[in-house]
């Protein structure tokens, strides 16, 4: 109980900013024991762990999760119930578990929490608590250094002419753009993101020089920006920049009629 409340303390501390908490969270919630619901009945979605339990899957703040609790009130209070089938497993377990390309949220509905991405996950089951330093680097490069600025008045006669460019590619389904300033880009770089799937790769390429061109000739830009072509990827690390943000370009609906078909402080 005593290292429980302690987790929750730490977990305070790391959504505050707290760069110690950080590592600390990990090295606690690495042995402490977690509630994870199962499926309820048929009409759920679920994702099938390598154990053969059928962890629920819901949606929360725009993507999919495995909702994980680090006490049974906490799953009631989620819930709104209590008839539920449960999976207890310490952490260091349950994540050896959980499908590839899955998200995991700790806590949902309580003021603090925690989102752990694909990336994540794929790096703490291959190296256990020997991946904090990279985990920990990545997350200190996006959220520590960097200050992210999205708009609807940011870029706005660049976004036309993206929108013209990537309604070419019916692989393109959404596209973003943000602009990042850190200590070594303090007037900010353009971020161009792209969700696609299916694409060549010589045609990404071709895609990708484009969109640099594009910003470098724009009178109002002037400058590389940083493209993202794998957004799509659950396991690509600059989705958490996106995090917040909302598309620019969707595809329209003509051609998807067309188309086969990280720390949470409230």
């Amino acid at each position: 109980m005593v290292q429980l409340v302690n987790l929750l303390e730490i977990l305070k501390d790391a959504c505050n900013g707290d760069a110690q908490a950080e590592r600390k969270f990990y090295e606690l919630i690495w042995e402490i024991e977690l509630f994870i619901p199962l499926q309820l009945s048929g009409s759920e979605q679920i994702v099938q762990s390598s154990a053969g339990e059928k962890y629920l899957s819901v949606e929360h703040e725009g993507r999919r999760i495995i909702p994980i609790f680090t006490s049974l009130d906490y799953l009631k209070e989620w819930a709104g119930h209590d008839e539920f089938a449960l999976s207890k497993r310490l952490f260091k377990s349950f994540i050896q578990l959980v499908a590839e390309g899955s998200w995991i949220h700790l806590n949902p509905a309580q003021e603090y929490g925690k989102d752990f991405s694909p990336w994540e996950i794929s790096l703490l089951k291959q190296s256990g608590l020997d991946a904090l330093n990279e985990i920990l680097n990545e997350t200190s490069n996006v959220c520590s250094e960097v200050e992210i600025e999205d708009h609807t008045d940011l870029f706005v006669k660049l976004k036309d002419k993206l929108r013209a460019v990537f309604e070419v590619y019916p692989e393109i389904s959404e596209g973003f753009a943000i602009k990042m300033s850190s200590l070594d880009h303090p007037q900010g770089i353009p971020v161009i993101a792209i969700k696609q799937t299916g694409m060549s790769a010589d045609k990404l390429k071709v895609l990708v020089e484009e969109i640099e061109s594009m910003c470098v000739y724009d009178e109002n830009v002037g400058v590389m920006p940083t493209v993202v072509s794998d957004l799509a990827n659950d396991t690509c690390p600059h989705r958490q920049l996106f995090a917040n943000s909302c598309p620019f370009y969707l595809l329209p609906e003509e051609f998807k009629r067309s188309k086969v078909k990280s720390w949470v402080n409230k």
